[in-house]
């Protein structure tokens, strides 16, 4: 009875330990390979049992998930040639892994939670040194002319405030990507832009952006440190704007990503082939 009871305990007690998978990817790539000619006999039972090792590894990685731990069994065969290599295929291949990269990654997987959905992203600079996510300044405003950026732009808002809810992983502390809120200040400097500012102002009001309209006395009230002198009219943004870190932003994504099923590979892109036949191109 009371090996029994210690069991038990144990088994509960290893339950709450997760493993994270890089330990487990370690002893993989630490796993003793065969070159070619080294050892004919080891080497063609590494090969005959790889499928099954791979198969007891992925039922491991089951087990320590929150989810796939309710059926391990219908995990271990999720896919032929996984992230454990570079894959032979994908049916969405994106290339770029900077922040629209991998957010097109999020949410296809995010909306179709498909295994046999591939979404490979490849990017061919490990640090993002020069992307343009890093090179840009973070910022978002709603006070555009295109009904459909403002839209764009609200929702992105919306995703911003909410990012640590999204884009937390199971029990993980939820991610903060230091969104400051500060509203944008537009500024028309003759008549003929205040008219296409006031334009822009109704249209970004009629789609549920919160943005003021300031006269030029309303402008030296709000910031007397300021000179207006050649400003005629502005617009202040009292919502949903301001600025976020782009690189808390971008690994928070990437690392979402990887445990929704994107496969992320640091290569770089030679040549990309269009179409079928003889009207075959290379660009």
């Amino acid at each position: 009875m009371l090996t029994s009871l210690l069991h038990r305990d144990l088994v509960r007690s290893l339950r709450s330990i997760h493993t994270s998978l890089p330990s487990l990817w370690q002893s993989f790539e630490n796993e003793r390979h065969y070159e070619p000619g080294e050892d004919y006999v080891n080497r063609t039972w590494h090969g005959l049992t790889y499928d099954f090792r791979r198969w007891r590894r992925r039922y491991q990685e089951a087990r320590r998930d929150a989810f796939k731990r309710r059926n391990p069994i219908a995990h271990m065969k999720h896919a032929t040639i996984d992230n454990e290599l570079f894959p032979f295929r994908a049916e969405i291949l994106i290339i770029g892994g900077g922040l629209t990269g991998s957010s097109t990654a999020y949410w296809l997987k995010e909306r179709f939670r498909d295994e046999d959905l591939k979404v490979v992203v490849v990017e061919n600079n490990d640090k993002f040194t020069q992307s343009s996510t890093m090179l840009s300044t973070g910022g978002i405003s709603q006070q555009f002319s295109i009904p459909e950026h403002i839209e764009m732009s609200l929702f992105t808002a919306e995703f911003l405030r909410h990012a640590g809810e999204h884009l937390r992983i199971l029990d993980n502390a939820p991610p903060d990507i230091n969104l400051l809120p500060n509203g944008f200040l537009y500024l028309a400097r003759s008549e003929h832009e205040a008219e296409e500012l006031k334009k822009n102002w109704r249209t970004q009001l009629d789609k549920g952006a919160c943005v003021a309209l300031l006269s030029k006395d309303e402008l030296k009230a709000r910031f007397p440190f300021m000179d207006f002198e050649d400003v005629v009219q502005g617009t202040l943004g009292l919502e949903n704007e301001g600025t976020f870190d782009t690189w808390q932003l971008l690994s928070a994504i990437r690392e979402k990503n990887i445990t929704l099923g994107v496969q992320v590979h640091f290569y770089g892109c030679i040549s990309l082939k269009l179409g079928i036949g003889p009207t075959d191109k290379r660009c």
